[in-house]
């Protein structure tokens, strides 16, 4: 028998380094009539800062190393001033005349609009008759910590969530343990965590804010969706096993270090993961890094691909961005990686010295190191005092030059001048398209050939 219960939930656990700190709340146990095995457990169970129970931080690099790019001046709240893009549009959508409708709580309806059912039991009809219907549509209200059980989806089977037009729904955490769901226009506001047994989630268009992303599952796509505004955690972070992951299209902005936590804070953190795909991304303002590779637990990081992203540290240093690295891909156990047509500015770039990897046709606004690896790549600055020119300038197709940007503040890092991204290539071959899907010549540096 399927049941939906309003539960309390329990607190995070597990090894590591992270607070217990769990506000009372009472735990509200009704039996309803359906099958299923979702969990709606009560709003405000935990603050939405607390981190998941396998949080693992990465090592927190120097930040001494600045980008000789002036960056604007933080607000008085110590917030960054810098304007998001716009959100980019999903691809998937339910089709609202033949979907089953829900809604909060314990309702025993018949899934019609004018009478939605439980979460439970609208899984479980789709579960049982997979054509009965188009997909799940969330109706107005609040649904508080969501939990989609391991039996909600067979293997074969795929279920498609959205929102009902014109609906107001709040969540304060969406936890899919599932297999085969797709989640489209929804909202969370806090921690959005898909477990090891959540194998082929997409999340389409889906926005997570004050929270982040946790993938733990493998073949996952997480694509057209944005993800903002969180303290001491990480925007989107890929690890523990997972594998097959694609990270396409979406906005991670905007994490800060001012959380109760002591958790730093990534747009981007990979550890202990295989056959990773991070792709035509826009990346900025994080505190910590934009993109970071982690040690984990030392299983390694097997077959990264970094490309065609618009990759930005702190563009407004202060409180809440502190300065950070912009990419540091230094982690020694990551083989057949591969970063290729990224612009990176507004912070520094950590390469390491993997000696499989390939780091080709990027543009880098300030290197860290002189003796890092690189072909076709344009370097604007680095630091003086360690050499008067990295090794790799003047070979290779590298070299020296400014790339001017439309605008780096709102995070518009497209070439002003198209013939600033030029390069002579040496070798390799342009990733596939550049960050607005378009073919990218194969003598264009960075995301965009302007």
């Amino acid at each position: 028998m399927l049941s939906d219960t309003a539960v309390a939930a329990p607190p995070p656990t597990g090894p590591g380094r992270r607070r217990r700190r769990w506000m009372a709340a009472a735990a509200v146990i009704a039996a309803l009539l359906v099958a299923g095995g979702i969990v709606l457990a009560v709003r405000d169970v935990a603050p939405t800062s607390v981190n998941p129970p396998d949080f693992i931080a990465g090592p927190d690099p120097s930040t001494s190393s600045t980008s000789a790019t002036r960056a604007p001046t933080a607000s008085a709240s110590g917030t960054a001033s810098a304007t998001a893009p716009a959100t980019p549009s999903a691809s998937a959508s339910v089709a609202p005349g033949d979907a089953l409708y829900v809604a909060p709580g314990n309702r025993q309806g018949s899934c019609r609009e004018d009478d939605p059912c439980t979460v439970g039991r609208a899984f479980a009809d789709l579960r049982d008759h997979p054509d009965s219907a188009s997909g799940i549509l969330l109706t107005a209200g609040d649904y508080g910590v969501l939990e989609i059980a391991a039996s909600s989806v067979t293997e074969d089977g795929r279920v498609l969530i959205g929102v009902a037009d014109g609906a107001d729904v709040s969540i304060d955490r969406l936890n899919v343990l599932s297999p085969n769901t797709t989640w489209t226009g929804i909202t969370v506001t806090g921690v959005l965590y898909l477990r090891p047994s959540a194998v082929g989630t997409i999340l389409d268009g889906v926005t997570v804010e004050q929270g982040g992303l946790f993938v733990r599952s493998g073949d996952t796509v997480v694509r057209n969706s944005v993800f903002r505004d969180g303290s001491s955690l990480d925007g989107i972070q890929i690890g523990n096993g997972a594998s097959g992951v694609r990270i396409e299209n979406n906005v991670i902005r905007d994490y800060n270090q001012q959380g109760d936590t002591q958790y730093h804070s990534d747009c981007i953190q990979v550890f202990d993961a295989s056959d990773v795909t991070i792709v035509g991304n826009r990346i900025a303002n994080c505190s910590n890094a934009g993109i970071i590779l982690s040690h984990g637990s030392g299983k390694g990081i097997d077959g990264l691909v970094i490309e065609s992203n618009w990759v930005q540290g702190c563009v407004v240093r202060g409180d809440a961005c502190r300065g950070g690295s912009a990419l540091d891909i230094r982690e020694s156990s990551a083989v057949g990686m591969v970063v290729r047509n990224n612009t990176v500015l507004n912070g520094s770039v950590r390469i390491g010295t993997q000696p499989d990897a390939v780091f080709d046709r990027n543009i880098i606004d300030y290197l860290s190191s002189c003796d890092s690896a690189m072909t076709n790549t344009i370097v604007q600055r680095w630091n003086p005092g360690l050499c008067s020119q990295p090794d790799a300038l003047g070979s290779n197709g590298n070299r020296m030059g400014e790339v001017p940007v439309a605008d780096a503040v709102a995070g518009d890092l497209t070439p002003t001048d198209p013939a600033s991204v030029l390069i002579s290539p040496v070798g390799g071959e342009p990733a596939a398209a550049g960050i607005d899907g378009s073919p990218l010549p194969a003598d264009v540096a960075g995301a965009s050939a302007g």
